[in-house]
């Protein structure tokens, strides 16, 4: 167990945010005490780039619990808000209603008809300044204080010399991915800790931040983030689940940080707000299903080709039938691909949700309960299956 190479895969979904962190924490506790190897590579999507960017850096216990911490006292006030004049103008519109019908009514019929067209302006002039800045701003809320949250913490603790030194060369090297979608062309993103285009950036810090925003935006909820021409978005749009990441930097373990069902029954939404997130996320969970299941089914495909190429084994050499059998096989399309243990990172227990009006602080602490959990039981599973 200690000679595979582990990859880590840290799907989206800002509920799954402190349960990722636990999970983690319920890893390095295991790796501590000699029982599994270290991590040599990790991918977040989403929210999960925020473990991603922070955990790591560097891998370390103790590195957890500080993000652990962090998490467990986070409000709504340190991860999204309101655009300053779009909160003005909600504010400005629900006191027009306690306003107007105290103001001044005028003494004559002119100035009766001079306040009343005052009121009607005031009254439109909010109610347009709304609307004007509902549709004009990038979205919803600013993700300024998620910004200044991270920046401030990776200062702290070095995280950001930390996370460039995980990606050198050597024995320790864990090399992290961070991805996101360009709207414009739909394609892929990913910044990194070991490239020599992203360690060598003069200003490689602000682009780590720059990049963990741009995963974690939400369509209309969240800005976009603009960098090199590219206006990134949230990397669940295109892949939830990079597990072809993992492959290619060569794990032939993947540790895939799920907790959910793919889809799970919920209250019907109340609001915009929560009728559009679960929209968002039924289209995300759905697209994450069929990444897995499609990784699942080359895996097993490779298992079958392994077990015919050893009936093949058996046969002369020079035999013509296994010769075409051999020519066939390489037209699959599954031919070249890697085998991989996919151990995938679930609980029975039903994950809190977190966002806007159902954000309780208490529910961080719970979801690094069930994560923890959930990493102990997939551990399990692990050493039964590789003995």
């Amino acid at each position: 167990m200690l000679n595979h190479k582990i990859g880590f895969v840290l799907i989206g979904g800002f509920k799954r945010l402190a349960a990722h962190v636990g999970a983690l924490y319920r890893y390095k506790l295991e790796e501590d005490a000699g029982k599994i190897a270290q991590p040599e590579f990790a991918i977040g999507s989403s929210a999960g780039s925020i473990p991603t960017a922070t955990c790591f850096a560097p891998w370390h216990h103790k590195t957890i619990e500080f993000t652990g911490n962090i998490v467990r006292e986070l409000t709504k006030g340190e991860i999204f808000r309101y655009y300053f004049w779009m909160e003005s103008a909600g504010l400005l519109t629900i006191a027009e209603d306690f306003i107007l019908p105290f103001l001044p009514e005028g003494s004559t019929k002119a100035k009766k008809i001079i306040f009343k067209i005052g009121k009607s302006g005031l009254s439109l002039g909010t109610k347009a300044l709304l609307a004007y800045e509902l549709l004009e701003k990038p979205s919803l809320f600013s993700n300024k204080p998620l910004y200044g949250l991270l920046k401030k913490n990776m200062s702290k603790n070095g995280g950001f010399e930390f996370f460039w030194k995980s990606g050198e060369e050597g024995r320790n090297q864990i090399k992290l991915e961070i991805p996101a979608v360009d709207l414009v062309t739909a394609d892929e993103w990913i910044f990194t800790n070991y490239l020599p285009e992203h360690r060598n950036l003069a200003n490689r810090n602000e682009f780590l931040l720059k990049a963990v925003l741009a995963s974690t935006s939400i369509p209309a909820l969240f800005p976009t983030q603009k960098i090199d021409g590219m206006v990134l978005d949230d990397a669940a749009l295109r892949i939830n689940a990079p597990l072809h990441r993992a492959v290619a930097a060569g794990c032939d373990v993947i540790f895939l940080f799920l907790y959910t069902p793919f889809h799970e029954k919920v209250a019907p939404p109340k609001t915009w707000i929560e009728e559009f997130i679960r929209a968002l996320e039924i289209t995300v969970n759905e697209s994450t299903r069929k990444t897995v299941e499609g990784h699942q089914e080359t895996n097993q495909n490779l298992e079958v080709s392994e077990n015919i190429q050893k009936l093949l084994d058996k046969m002369d050499e020079k035999s013509l039938l296994r010769e075409k059998v051999e020519r066939e096989m390489k037209n699959y399309t599954f031919y070249g691909k890697k085998k991989t243990i996919l151990v995938p990172v679930v609980s029975d227990e039903r994950l809190p949700d977190i966002f806007v009006g159902k954000f309780k602080r208490e529910n961080m602490e719970l979801g690094m309960e069930i994560g923890y959990r959930a990493m102990g039981k997939a551990l399990k599973d692990f050493y039964a299956k590789t003995g």
